[in-house]
């Protein structure tokens, strides 16, 4: 099958096909979801590695989401991507689920990096110790 399997969740065409097209080029499978139903059904019917959200406007909607994904699954990594008027909502994602949150401009390089530590702690992992970004 490839890289692992990332669900990018993004409202806006622009901001989410970037960074597929990055996560692709580093050997991921990225999944694109447009509507958090879409999100959900990806979870419950394929394996899911990680899932990286695109912030919405209102911070209330994405930590909604991560709240619902962490009641989902305690393992999987959630990471969101905050607009630079956002970032105070930062804290407030991680207490709703989110495992990190970074800030546009994104840094790819980084947020993997990221992804690799959080991804560390899930049990079962096949190779715990393998660089994401490698």
């Amino acid at each position: 099958m490839g890289g692992e399997t990332i669900v990018i969740y993004s409202t806006s065409d622009t901001r989410g096909n970037l960074l597929e097209i990055q996560l692709d080029r580093w050997g991921f499978m990225p999944l694109r979801a447009a509507r958090r139903k879409q999100v959900y059904r990806l979870f419950e019917h394929a394996m899911i590695s990680a899932v990286i959200i695109m912030a919405d406007r209102k911070l209330r909607k994405t930590r909604a989401l991560c709240h619902r994904l962490r009641k989902l699954s305690t393992t999987l990594p959630i990471l969101v991507v905050l607009g630079a008027a956002q970032e105070s909502g930062g804290i407030e994602l991680l207490e709703s689920g989110a495992d990190h949150y970074a800030v546009e401009p994104l840094e790819v390089e980084k947020l993997l990096m990221s992804l690799t530590a959080i991804s560390r702690r899930q049990p079962g992992r096949t190779n715990p110790n393998r660089h994401l970004s490698s």
